[in-house]
């Protein structure tokens, strides 16, 4: 099930019928009227608000969803899956507008792929916990992230491109400068891995899941835990932050 909390009391206000496959990542459109979910199964799922709908089919993948960012005007709809094959779809049409592979080799899975909003990075990542930013268009690696002891499960960059955001088996998430490649921010509290992680549109929270089953909201200046939650359906993939910051989405 996909549940959307008041960011303020942490309560759920809204639950969404339950999907055939695992949510794996989550994004809100900019005007809050959409949420697009990544799915096991190698769908995307497009959720109208407005229409109060259960989740129209969008995309469809050979292997499972690891990424989905809306463009900064909400207009267009990436999508990434675990082969390193991406697409970015228009949202009102659903036209394909371009496909990339953004895989260093064939043989190499591509374990997680984020898309700076604003259009200039894109950042990927293997199975070695090791983290590139790129630049866009060309593709050239502007800086290399280390410092995960574990693989990287999720990244995001923040709304306004400043920040791309790590999340890892290793129990952490970190907030990186995404021009320099510096390491800002190490959020320790998780007790399992850190499934996805958030930036609140201000840059001033963080939101992170767990395999813990928890749900953390952090301060992203001193790296402090703010609130803590568990969702009700147990294992949480995925979470995001609407960019009102009104709400929180899990799944």
């Amino acid at each position: 099930a996909v549940t959307i909390w008041d960011a303020n009391t942490h309560r759920p206000v809204r639950v969404f019928g339950s999907l055939h496959a695992i949510v794996i990542s989550l994004a809100f459109s900019r005007d809050s009227r959409y949420v697009a979910a990544g799915c096991s199964d190698g769908s995307v799922r497009l959720f109208d608000l407005q229409a109060r709908d259960q989740g129209s089919p969008f995309e469809e993948f050979e292997m499972a969803v690891r990424t989905v960012s809306f463009s900064a005007d909400g207009k267009l709809l990436m999508a990434a899956s675990m082969n390193g094959l991406t697409r970015i779809r228009e949202v009102a049409t659903r036209r394909l507008i371009t496909q990339m592979d953004v895989r260093e080799s064939p043989p190499d899975l591509i374990y997680e792929v984020a898309f700076d909003p604003v259009g200039r990075w894109l950042a990927r990542t293997g199975r070695n916990g090791i983290a590139q930013i790129l630049e866009m268009p060309g593709g050239k690696v502007k800086s290399t992230l280390t410092g995960h002891s574990g693989e990287i499960q999720r990244m995001r960059f923040s709304s306004d491109g400043r920040f791309l955001l790590t999340a890892g088996r290793d129990h952490t998430a970190r907030v990186w400068e995404a021009e320099t490649g510096k390491m800002l921010t190490e959020l320790r509290g998780h007790t399992d891995w850190v499934t996805d992680v958030d930036l609140s549109s201000d840059n001033r929270l963080v939101v992170t899941a767990g395999q813990d089953k928890s749900v953390r909201v952090w301060n992203t200046a001193n790296g402090r835990q703010v609130a803590q939650f568990r969702d009700a359906t147990g294992q949480v993939w995925a979470v995001a932050f609407s960019p009102d910051q009104r709400y929180i989405l899990s799944a």
